[in-house]
């Protein structure tokens, strides 16, 4: 398979992942108008906590090659639920792609710390201005839609890059397995599509 025809895929999952998450609107909207308080408190606390866990998991603070470690890992464990085990040769190639992607941790978790703000601002407007039920679905989309297109234009253009790098990492890859392994991907992907034809047909909460 081709980089370009990855990407023609990924696009497809983006564009379906959209739609899923704009249809939250309503129930996030609801939720977010019973929220106390104690509860914003406590939603600081877990998004304070699930920054600290990012730069441990993604080891953001220590030496490069070890952050290339911890992509390489993340990398051969996604492609062993889709493939199976993968051969030295394998593991090799996905380090190379790896080095090669042009991931920048702290690019990426800026970006998180961005999401993570403004999740925290529209819970604390919804908690102080109490709007309606249709001024916070307004809201609710806004933020989904900020949440899924960074307003950040140098982060859009990172974005852009790795996006076509892990579409050739992709296809790199894929041309090296065994009709096994593709045997087994079919499989899996098999029951991915099923799983997303039952999220389709689910209406909103």
């Amino acid at each position: 398979i081709s980089a370009q025809q990855v990407c023609a895929v990924v696009d497809q999952v983006s564009d379906l992942t959209e739609t899923l998450a704009l249809q939250l609107e309503e129930p996030v909207a609801r939720l977010v108008l019973t929220l106390t308080p104690a509860q914003l408190q406590t939603f600081k606390n877990a998004l304070a906590q699930d920054a600290k866990d990012h730069r441990k998991e993604w080891r953001l603070d220590d030496a490069l090659p070890l952050q290339l470690n911890v992509q390489t890992e993340k990398g051969q464990a996604n492609a062993e639920r889709l493939y199976g085990r993968l051969s030295p040769a394998q593991q090799k190639l996905l380090r190379q792609l790896a080095q090669n992607s042009g991931y920048e941790g702290e690019k990426t978790f800026a970006e998180r710390l961005r999401i993570h703000n403004a999740s925290l601002y529209l819970v604390e407007q919804v908690i102080q201005e109490r709007p309606s039920p249709e001024q916070s679905k307004a809201m609710v989309r806004q933020w989904i839609e900020t949440s899924i297109h960074s307003p950040d234009a140098s982060y859009v253009a990172y974005l852009k890059k790795r996006k076509q790098a892990n579409c050739e990492a992709v296809a790199a890859l894929h041309n090296t397995t065994t009709s096994e392994q593709r045997a087994r991907a079919v499989r899996v992907l098999k029951g991915y599509e099923e799983d997303i034809q039952a999220l389709r047909k689910q209406s909103p909460v």
